[in-house]
């Protein structure tokens, strides 16, 4: 059972970290709205912000990597596909995204996600190998802010296959005092309850961390991690409580908590532990040590479901009537040498 357990484990490891060994899409969309050059820390523009974490981003990707790059306000522009092949494409992408200023005075994000689903499908593009970053302000402002629009932006989990991976970056929080329209028209409860995960960055070094991380592939690697040490737990867990029935299943059938082992005038007595699922006699090892035990082999008392069972590995010496995997109960007994064990 055990060695099952540890087969899957690893079959399942081996799955995840396949996902990350060959080439990847990724789809770089940013906000180039007017709002992007409200200035915040330093009379940095959250534009200047959000291209200075994503040039350095880039530099991560591996050569193999498919990228498209997207900019967006009322309209998309997207470029691509480009394929990395090495340091001087990732020269080209840095250059063609210093080549963009926020000049649109919409932000039309349902405009964008369609245009994004749109890409994604007519490219046949795997949503298993492919994730979408989009780094915004946070805030949502259509050129035309109707009431069908806003339900239309509940309905973005329709757009994409359910395995995509969209990450939304929101440098909301980098604009410490926000005026109340732009509280207003936040992005974070519009797309609440869809298959977006919301990223907020409140200081420059933090969007330039899950920029990167979202670029690369970390963000998504840190949590399957997790999920997978969840996932070991609970099946070290199950091992767990699997040896415990097992043990508590033995101790019922055989009902014996204790082996007294006699030779002569000596007498030892040895509670059966609960930890154990296989308990070794022997002269100088496993839980019960009998230096003066003329016999060299080991007696093994093993857990099962059914009972204890008892095996001996050199049965030449065994004086008693014995079968090797026998049930033992109370009361059983062996001579094995110049050693009788009764159990009770």
């Amino acid at each position: 059972m055990r060695k099952n357990i540890v087969l899957y484990s690893f079959l399942a490891i081996l799955l995840f970290v396949s996902n990350f060994a060959f080439s990847d899409y990724v789809i770089i969309v940013i906000d180039t709205s007017l709002s992007m050059n409200r200035r915040v820390i330093d009379s940095q523009r959250i534009y200047d912000i959000a291209l200075k974490s994503l040039s350095n981003a880039i530099y991560s990707l591996k050569n193999g990597d498919i990228v498209y790059l997207a900019d967006f306000n009322e309209k998309t522009y997207i470029r691509g596909p480009i394929e990395i092949k090495g340091t001087h494409t990732k020269d080209v992408i840095v250059k063609l995204m210093y080549g963009t200023q926020p000049y649109g005075k919409w932000t039309f994000t349902y405009q964008m996600l369609k245009d994004i689903s749109t890409l994604v499908k007519t490219n046949n593009i795997p949503p298993e190998k492919s994730r979408i970053i989009i780094i915004s302000d946070g805030i949502d402002d259509p050129p035309i802010k109707t009431r069908e629009y806003l339900l239309e932006l509940d309905k973005v989990a329709t757009l994409f296959d359910p395995s995509q991976l969209i990450y939304y970056i929101s440098l909301e929080k980098l604009v410490k005092q926000q005026k109340a329209e732009e509280q207003k028209s936040s992005i974070k409860e519009k797309i609440k309850g869809t298959k977006i995960s919301v990223i907020e960055a409140k200081e420059p070094e933090e969007a330039q961390k899950v920029i990167t991380e979202t670029i690369k592939g970390d963000y998504l690697m840190k949590k399957i991690l997790s999920l997978m040490g969840i996932f070991l737990l609970a099946i070290l867990l199950l091992v767990v409580l699997a040896n415990i029935s097992i043990i508590l299943s033995s101790k019922k059938k055989s009902r014996i908590s204790k082996v007294i082992c006699t030779s002569g005038k000596t007498k030892k007595t040895f509670p059966i532990p609960l930890a154990k699922r296989t308990i070794i006699i022997s002269k100088e090892k496993g839980y019960i040590k009998l230096k003066d035990w003329n016999y060299e082999g080991e007696i093994k008392i093993k857990s099962t479901i059914s009972g204890y069972r008892i095996f001996v590995t050199n049965t030449s010496k065994v004086i008693s009537p014995f079968k090797n995997g026998e049930i033992i109960t109370k009361g059983y007994k062996l001579i094995v040498s110049n050693y009788t064990f009764e159990f009770e």
